[in-house]
């Protein structure tokens, strides 16, 4: 059983990146929560990768505090056999314009499962800001299973937020395309899983990550 906390301050007019990396053995059980909190004019990315662990439960919390504040939340998740992730997030908007993007993305084959729960929470006092969440599950095998929860919470009348989250299969006929040109299904199926994560993984600020 592995507990972890990860807490941070994004000061006045900062750039913050921050990578975390969870590849634990499959005898482990995980429970990380990791909270950044934003000052006027910060800009915070958090990448989160998930590959190991039998159970991990991630909490990811984006605390905009002041105004002009800036958040973007990228997740990355490749399940196998029995594991299972789950995922909360919540984009806490307090201060008027701010700013926040989550792409969360999962792939999951055997008998692996998910479980995404994120909340986008607009608090009265944070007028003209812009919130977005989207969370994309791919499934790989008839065994495995994706839950996707996207919640807004907004208490303010002068915002935009927009949400939306997908679970779907493999589609068969971009795999088909793939295999009439010589490719195995191995293969193709695995041109078509590094397809699904490259948007997300473009959008890395960092290039040596």
């Amino acid at each position: 059983m592995v507990y972890g906390v990860i807490e941070a301050l994004a000061g006045r007019d900062s750039y913050l990146d921050i990578l975390s990396i969870q590849q634990y053995g499959r005898n482990v059980d995980s429970f990380v929560t990791q909270r950044v909190k934003l000052e006027q004019g910060a800009q915070v990315q958090t990448i989160l990768l998930g590959l190991g662990s039998r159970v991990a439960h991630t909490k990811t919390e984006s605390i905009l505090a002041g105004n002009g504040a800036s958040a973007e939340l990228l997740g990355f998740f490749f399940g196998e056999e029995d594991q299972h992730f789950s995922a909360h997030t919540l984009q806490d908007h307090q201060a008027p314009h701010t700013q926040s993007d989550l792409l969360f993305k999962s792939a999951l084959r055997d008998h692996a499962q998910s479980v995404y729960y994120g909340l986008i929470r607009i608090q009265k006092g944070a007028q003209q800001t812009n919130a977005y969440q989207a969370n994309r599950n791919l499934l790989l095998s008839k065994g495995t299973k994706a839950d996707s929860v996207p919640v807004l919470e907004i208490e303010a009348d002068d915002v935009r937020c927009t949400h939306g989250a997908t679970v779907g299969p493999v589609d068969e006929e971009q795999k088909f395309y793939l295999m009439c040109r010589g490719l195995d299904a191995a293969v193709a199926e695995e041109l078509l899983l590094y397809g699904f994560f490259e948007h997300a993984i473009q959008r890395i600020r960092n290039e040596e990550l």
